[in-house]
């Protein structure tokens, strides 16, 4: 019913719920194998579910769990492969990234497919990947505030000399971001050299190339996103923070 948040299948398929996690969470009304396990797949209902272990007594409908059984598929029953084509459809949808196949066809789907790689365990909901993926799949950030990429106790003129000194890097000969590691080494190096944390360095670095402060792990991010636009994006940011009010004229 309505005062029950009735909903129809379309509601949660456009929700960003997966089938799975559907199926699931209803098996699980009024229904236990043992009153420890909670994730089922087809066939694990398939040779398990019996109608004697079902409890007579109504169920009432829970959307927090359900929710918690949808991020639990996606984080960890699917694999990338498949939520990079689930989240597909959504993100075309949404302008993320032109329309075409909705499949893995698509020329943007090994890009998908990274940016899926990396949020994996942050999406509860399909909806969520627009947002979440923005700055892998557009080229251009949404606008963001210069005070962000100042970290704490950290003077505005520091940040500058710092996001400088990163620029610099990435015209370094042989410097390919394509390597975590060595980025991650490179850049530590280069905080200890400016006698920064290196938290204090890779946060202007996040928000350069994000525009946010929260991101997955920055090396991989910054892979993903690629060297020619890291550095674009790092131009920016510089000239950001230059001409705001943060740094003396």
């Amino acid at each position: 019913s309505k005062r029950h948040g009735g909903a129809s299948v379309r509601d949660f398929q456009e929700g960003g719920y997966l089938p799975e996690a559907m199926l699931n969470y209803f098996a699980l009304l009024g229904w236990s194998l043992d009153g420890k396990t909670e994730i089922y797949s087809f066939d694990d209902l398939l040779e398990h579910f019996t109608l004697e272990r079902v409890q007579a007594s109504p169920s009432m409908f829970d959307r927090d769990k359900l929710d918690w059984l949808n991020q639990q598929w996606i984080n960890h029953r699917i694999t990338v492969d498949d939520l990079a084509v689930r989240v597909l459809p959504f993100l075309i949808d949404a302008g993320t990234i032109a329309d075409g196949p909705r499949d893995a066809s698509h020329p943007r789907f090994d890009a998908v497919r990274e940016a899926s790689a990396l949020l994996k365990d942050r999406i509860k909901h399909l909806t969520e990947a627009p947002e979440l993926m923005e700055y892998f799949l557009k080229d251009e950030l949404a606008p963001y505030e210069a005070a962000l990429l100042v970290p704490k106790k950290v003077e505005p003129s520091v940040a500058m000399r710092a996001l400088d000194a990163v620029r610099g890097a990435l015209d370094e000969v042989g410097f390919d971001l394509s390597d975590e590691t060595a980025t991650e080494e490179r850049f530590r190096a280069l905080a200890e050299e400016l006698e920064l944390k290196p938290g204090q360095l890779f946060m202007p670095i996040r928000v350069s190339v994000t525009g946010r402060t929260q991101s997955p792990g920055l090396f991989g991010t910054l892979r993903a996103i690629g060297q020619e636009r890291v550095t674009a994006r790092l131009d920016d940011a510089i000239a950001t923070l230059r001409a705001s009010a943060l740094i003396d004229a």
